[in-house]
């Protein structure tokens, strides 16, 4: 997906800050987080494709809490397809997207 793409260039700029998310989506309580379950399955699809990985270990499908950095695999998607020509307002609504999970 679109967002999808804005996601690898977010993560080519600085790690994305939904590692555990996995956990967190658990919590069927959190009205909240319903909002956002389909961020949260287009970040576990990157993860799944090795697109991002755990930033202290690799490969992880979400289950540490570090943040999520661009895998080699994704540095050549991010510059294959010149992901630098994303608009940054693209890129800023989708970390407001994380923010408001991470602070869920």
């Amino acid at each position: 997906s679109y967002r999808q793409l804005v996601l690898i260039a977010i993560s080519h700029d600085a790690p994305l800050q939904a590692g555990g998310w996995q956990f967190k989506f658990k919590d069927k309580r959190n009205s909240i987080l319903k909002n956002y379950a389909d961020l949260h399955s287009e970040i576990q699809n990157l993860e799944q494709m090795r697109i991002i990985e755990d930033s202290n270990r690799g490969f992880s499908l979400g289950g540490s809490s570090a943040p999520l950095r661009l895998s080699l695999f994704g540095q050549t998607i991010f510059d294959e397809l010149d992901l630098a020509s994303v608009p940054e307002e693209d890129k800023q609504l989708v970390i407001q997207m994380i923010s408001k999970v991470n602070n869920a």
